[in-house]
């Protein structure tokens, strides 16, 4: 019996230990497997380790603010716009470039929007303002007028289009503060086909309805000089981060909202004076329509400001 006992002990000990051996591979692979996470993790935080991956994925912002009036009437206009910008958390100034006056050349403009072309990828955002004159030549092609317009030509919205079909931007927000700049989204231009900056990924922001001239008024308040404008209650939107919808972001669209809301009694007052509209009529075949249009082909919001 007793020699049954010991054969007994012997097996069981036997089987609990390759049971035990069986197990402990697969707990010190589970350890390993811990201990190596563990490791890396520690390695990455000690060396400020970047996920190429998800570093390629970051949203960068990318700008060209134009102001393209020179004369006695415009010493009180300021690049409303582009002051908001640089002081938005999310805009890093060096992604920003400003054509203020006598620096906005038409090649000066052209050369900017080439730096967009080069900067933005898929991933980013861009914005373009301009605030200037816009004009419709002979064959019924819209476009801005540069500071040296006279000499060097209009930029059409053909030429603009083109620039803007070149960037590889996720979104692209276009802000025309300018004479007849209700026509520079649509594909029908007094009757000639043409196509104008609508796209899929672009929020346009336009200061006037179809054919309509637009305007900017000075008013003098005890020898303060201020300016109002289109322009100007954009930048104001951007600057106090008007957000609707509460999503941490002053979006293109909520920007419109506000400035349209602002600038529409200084729009009807200049609508309905009569012998200023049949004056402007006669000497440039339009009258002043300052209402402001957009035209949205992003899904969403275009986040600009946070």
């Amino acid at each position: 019996m007793r020699h049954n006992m010991v054969k007994k002990s012997l097996a069981l000990g036997i089987i609990i230990l390759f049971s035990f051996a069986s197990v402990v591979p697969s707990i010190s692979g589970r350890l390993g497997d811990v201990i190596k996470r563990n490791e890396i993790e520690n390695f990455k935080s000690n060396n400020q380790i970047i996920d190429p991956i998800s570093s390629s994925n970051e949203t960068e912002y990318w700008g060209v603010c134009i102001v393209a009036f020179d004369d006695p009437s415009s010493e009180s206009i300021e690049p409303y716009i582009y002051n908001s910008l640089i002081e938005s958390d999310n805009w890093d100034e060096s992604h920003i470039k400003l054509l203020f006056k006598e620096n906005a050349t038409k090649a000066a403009i052209l050369d900017a929007l080439d730096w967009l072309i080069e900067n933005a990828d898929s991933n980013d955002i861009v914005l373009f303002s301009d605030n200037s004159h816009g004009t419709m030549g002979k064959i019924g092609e819209f476009g801005i007028v540069p500071i040296d317009g006279q000499e060097e030509g209009i930029i059409t919205v053909a030429d603009l289009d083109e620039k803007f079909d070149a960037m590889q931007a996720k979104q692209i927000c276009i802000i025309l503060d300018c004479c007849l700049s209700g026509n520079f989204a649509y594909k029908f231009s007094l009757g000639i086909f043409r196509k104008g900056l609508e796209d899929e990924n672009r929020v346009i922001l336009m200061s006037t309805m179809k054919y309509g001239l637009g305007f900017g008024m000075t008013i003098n308040e005890s020898g303060n000089e201020t300016h109002f404008s289109f322009h100007r209650f954009i930048g104001e939107a951007f600057s106090e981060k008007i957000d609707y919808n509460n999503d941490d972001f002053c979006s293109a669209e909520e920007a419109f909202r506000y400035a349209k809301k602002k600038w529409l009694p200084y729009a009807i007052l200049t609508f309905l004076m009569i012998k200023w509209q049949i004056s402007i009529f006669f000497s440039t075949g339009f009258f002043l329509i300052p209402f402001p249009t957009i035209y949205d082909g992003v899904k969403g919001d275009l986040q600009i400001c946070a």
